[in-house]
């Protein structure tokens, strides 16, 4: 058989975890990788992630990673992975039957790949196809639109848990020779046709993800004539959704509803991400002020965060730079006092560190009443310990975008509802905001 053998077992023994858990010896190259984060409980995943890696290779049909391949490249989702029930289901499994021989490898190597049965609830000597089917791993396939054609040489690797800026692995010929790859990342999969045995979403290192709405359920944008059509200014502005330049923030008091929205938004680029991570979770925070009236007199003043808006975006479609449209609230009713907020722009990772984000926002009150422009200052903070690294933050003055949400500000538009309105740049992450307006009299 050939050998298969990752830097991370190595990391897994240096820790003294992987000496019995994983069942091959290490081989270490060149490479360093901080091991700090490597929680002792993870040296099973580690090594079932490694195992599942080593039968693609090793499965007894030589021509079995290609098999996988073929069907990998037909098959990736937005996320560029495809998973077990794609090599077990018909409809998509390849020529031959993948997870047959994948039972075939498994079963007639049992002491091999014992963290395999470790982790099923299998009671017997043979793996079935159901507990194959609900393994806790995935395969990202990056790039897999570049390869259209099989290439002759098809690269394994796997997640190793402790980074996500590369990985090692095997690159594996048609003639069924092996060679030892130290180093895969993003360059080397766009011209490499590479599978990656990932953690299974809902795994350990997958964060959170219910708390993230998944674009998928957006509306893809269009690009749109970017004809300016500004309606002038009127005091006498109706309600529903502002489709002018407002020059007289006043005109929209304390006691009005003034709806804000994030509409469109797209992530241009990759550079907030690593190569072994198949999604962006992206979190918008707003720090605003905050006031308590009594008797119509403000009687006190202070600031909060909150988190706005929160994204799983495909890594494909940062590449992509693909818009994105649906009302996703961001200030439910932006008042005449919050004079200015605070954006921030927000990255989750599995592995990253703990932040911390403060502001310093405008407070609009002029004898205890709600004025246009800010009198004060309130500061606030609040602790991220959730793997979080903020990109960008920048100041939103109110009075500001309401005179230059409509027409281009340099950064084109997007028209909606027959109205061009303007998109504004934070780093990678292009957005549009639109106000809905209704008079309370």
């Amino acid at each position: 058989m050939k050998k298969f053998y990752f830097v991370l077992a190595a990391i897994a023994t240096t820790l003294a975890i992987g000496a019995t858990a994983c069942s091959e010896s290490p081989k270490m190259n060149e490479f360093e990788i901080n091991t700090t984060n490597l929680d002792l409980s993870k040296s099973d995943k580690l090594c079932l992630l490694k195992d599942v890696a080593s039968i693609i290779i090793n499965a007894e049909d030589s021509k079995f990673v290609f098999d996988f391949a073929e069907m990998a490249v037909k098959e990736t989702d937005r996320y560029e992975c495809v998973y077990m029930d794609n090599l077990i289901n018909f409809s998509t499994r390849s020529k031959n039957n993948l997870a047959t021989l994948m039972l075939d490898e498994i079963n007639m190597n049992r002491d091999k790949y014992s963290s395999i049965f470790d982790g099923t609830i299998t009671r017997g000597d043979v793996m079935t196809l159901d507990e194959l089917q609900n393994l806790e791993v995935e395969f990202y396939v990056p790039y897999s639109d570049n390869f259209e054609d099989i290439p002759e040489y098809i690269t394994v690797g796997y997640h190793p848990l402790v980074q996500e800026e590369w990985t090692d692995g095997y690159q594996i010929g048609e003639d069924g020779t092996t060679q030892y790859v130290p180093y895969i990342d993003d360059e080397y999969a766009q011209q490499n046709l590479t599978v990656i045995v990932m953690p299974k979403e809902n795994g350990e290192t997958s964060g959170d993800s219910s708390l993230y709405d998944d674009v998928s359920t957006f509306v893809y944008v269009n690009p749109q004539d970017t004809t300016i059509s500004v309606v002038p200014d009127t005091p006498n502005l109706p309600d529903g959704l502002i489709k002018q330049n407002i020059t007289d923030s006043n005109i929209i008091d304390e006691n009005d509803v003034l709806y804000t929205c994030v509409s469109a938004l797209r992530v241009d680029g990759t550079d907030w991400m690593k190569f072994l991570q198949t999604k962006m979770r992206l979190a918008i925070y707003r720090a605003s002020s905050d006031v308590v009236w009594k008797d119509g007199i403000c009687d006190e003043a202070g600031a909060t965060f909150h988190k706005a808006i929160s994204l799983t975006i495909p890594r494909k479609d940062c590449r992509d730079g693909v818009w994105y449209k649906r009302n996703m609230v961001f200030d439910d009713d932006w008042d005449l006092h919050e004079t200015n907020q605070k954006i921030y722009f927000v990255t989750e990772h599995n592995f990253a560190g703990d932040i911390s984000l403060n502001a310093n926002v405008g407070i609009g009150i002029k004898d205890g009443k709600p004025y246009i422009d800010p009198t004060s200052l309130a500061n606030v903070s609040i602790e991220l310990n959730n793997g979080s690294i903020l990109r960008v933050h920048n100041e939103l003055i109110r009075k500001a975008i309401l005179a230059n949400n409509v027409g281009d500000i340099g950064g084109g538009t997007r028209t909606i509802d027959d109205t061009q309105f303007a998109v504004r740049g934070y780093g990678i992450v292009d957005l549009v905001f639109t106000f809905n307006y209704t008079k309370i009299n």
